[in-house]
């Protein structure tokens, strides 16, 4: 038990996440080993991401992405000559001015 203490604290000084190390128990008594297996396996990301001599057991760590940078308007947007009634605008449509009704008869045919 106290190999596996040991190896649990160099573990988790390696930088391997609490949530993906398992407790003494789990592979003493044979309790868990899946999470024994998981832990393994995510202590082998940390060593290849240090050494990368060392092959990885699973998935690579991923690596932070920034997003792309979203670019300012051009200034002749900003213009208060820019007009939204040539691009679509259409005054505030609604049923009442549209002559749009729902639930009422249709005469279709004449009466």
């Amino acid at each position: 038990m106290e190999n596996i203490s040991q190896f649990l604290t160099f573990v988790k000084n390696y930088g391997v996440p609490e949530d993906e190390v398992f407790q003494t128990i789990d592979l003493y008594e044979s309790n868990d080993p899946t999470i024994v297996l998981q832990t393994i396996v995510s202590f082998s990301r940390y060593v290849h991401k240090n050494q990368q001599s060392i092959p990885v057991i699973g998935p690579k760590l991923s690596t932070k992405h920034s997003p792309p940078k979203i670019p300012k308007k051009p200034k002749h947007l900003n213009d208060s000559k820019w007009s939204s009634f040539e691009y679509g605008y259409i005054g505030g449509a609604n049923q009442s001015n549209e002559k749009v009704t729902f639930g009422t008869k249709r005469n279709i045919t004449k009466q």
